[in-house]
């Protein structure tokens, strides 16, 4: 199909992302962007880090007319980045694509979270997102986790190992959340907006907990009034808000550098059937 899509090949050893060593080679294909091969792409593989080799060309990346990126994607790493100027117009089908590639790398799915320890040894019991301990306690009938969590296909599966942990000592205060856009089954309530990033259940990190909950820099202190209940925040802007002041603040900034273009809003959504 590519072919068809009147693609160049060249062999090469570094492409945007990746780098080979010890003089490897690998073939990098090239075609241009329009409406047969966007819908190609769109419909050909399930999500952006499907395009993995020997089944796929790896490594999906989007040029713009000057060979600057416009995405850039590692896909056994499960990576990505868009890099948008302001003044760049896209096409609204690749716009179409770059979103959907966006939706695919925010996680989604059940999560059992224990409160997050504080930085005290005592767990923060107003605080319930992203951060925690993931999965507690080796019962029986645990469900199956990809990267931390569970399908929508595990639902029945998470629920009644929610409810065996609740019994465990030590564990009375297990939460079944939801982290993505809306939960698939009735019984879930949103409870907050976070910022972080979850990659599995022990790669995972909330600013709110740990620069508004466990300690808080002068410059962004105020955000800690507009906490709910649950110690997220109410409203996506808000949070949207909160976190571009992190990334603003020469300090924080510089702590955060590494780790920067992994950082989102999530949705966290509570189960409340008992």
């Amino acid at each position: 199909m590519l072919a068809k899509l009147g693609e160049e090949i060249a062999e090469v050893s570094e492409w945007h992302g990746t780098r080979l060593s010890c003089c490897n080679t690998a073939r990098l294909h090239s075609f241009h962007v329009n409406e047969e091969s966007l819908r190609f792409l769109a419909n050909h593989v399930d999500s952006l880090f499907s395009w993995r080799w020997p089944d796929e060309p790896e490594d999906l990346c989007f040029l713009a007319p000057d060979r600057s990126p416009i995405l850039i994607s590692t896909a056994h790493e499960e990576w990505a980045r868009l890099v948008l100027a302001d003044s760049m117009r896209l096409s609204d089908c690749l716009m179409a694509v770059l979103e959907k590639a966006e939706v695919e790398t925010v996680p989604c799915g059940f999560v059992v979270n224990m409160s997050a320890l504080s930085s005290r040894g005592r767990n923060d019991r107003r605080y319930i997102g992203i951060e925690g301990e993931g999965w507690p306690v080796d019962l029986p009938g645990m469900p199956t986790i990809e990267h931390g969590l569970a399908s929508a296909d595990e639902f029945e599966l998470s629920v009644a190992y929610w409810r065996g942990i609740m019994k465990v000592d030590g564990f009375e205060h297990a939460q079944l959340l939801y982290f993505g856009e809306q939960p698939p089954y009735d019984g879930f309530s949103l409870v907050g907006f976070d910022c972080g990033f979850y990659s599995n259940e022990i790669d995972n990190f909330s600013l709110i907990l740990n620069e508004l909950h466990r300690c808080s820099a002068p410059s962004i202190a105020g955000y800690k009034r507009f906490l709910n209940e649950y110690g997220l925040f109410v409203t996506r802007e808000a949070a949207e808000m909160f976190l571009r002041d992190v990334l603003s603040d020469q300090t924080l900034s510089n702590v955060y550098r590494g780790c920067s273009e992994d950082l989102s809003v999530f949705k966290v959504y509570r189960y409340a059937h008992v």
